[in-house]
């Protein structure tokens, strides 16, 4: 975490230096309205605002996978409890059906040496 406040200090000073380098008055519209301020200011808010709307999606991309990782672990678990419940049915049968218990073990566990 120390490096990630390192880099966003080191961003923000160098955004600094070149606001302060491009002094120019530029006039931007956008729809309906119009704004003007220095070259510099508005080349580090175009910058806070892309860096904040890629954390949003980001966030945004951490919940979809965060659920869907979830969504394939219910799944998951619904998957061993109906195989779980056919092996005991299989089990079942084959002990209803005469099998030694040497045979069962091998059935349940493979052969162990």
């Amino acid at each position: 975490m120390k490096s990630y406040g390192i880099g966003l200090g080191l961003t923000a000073v160098l955004a600094a230096i070149f606001a302060v380098q491009n002094p120019d008055m530029i006039s931007v519209r956008w729809l309906a309205w119009e704004f003007a301020l220095p070259q510099g200011l508005w080349e580090v808010l175009m910058f806070g605002l892309g860096v904040l709307l890629m954390g949003v999606f980001a966030v945004v991309a951490g919940w979809e996978n965060r659920y869907r990782v979830a969504r394939e672990l219910s799944r998951s678990k619904l998957r061993i409890a109906a195989l779980e419940k056919e092996r005991e049915a299989l089990l079942s049968a084959a002990q209803a059906a005469g099998t030694t218990e040497e045979e069962i073990n091998f059935i349940e566990g493979g052969l162990k040496v």
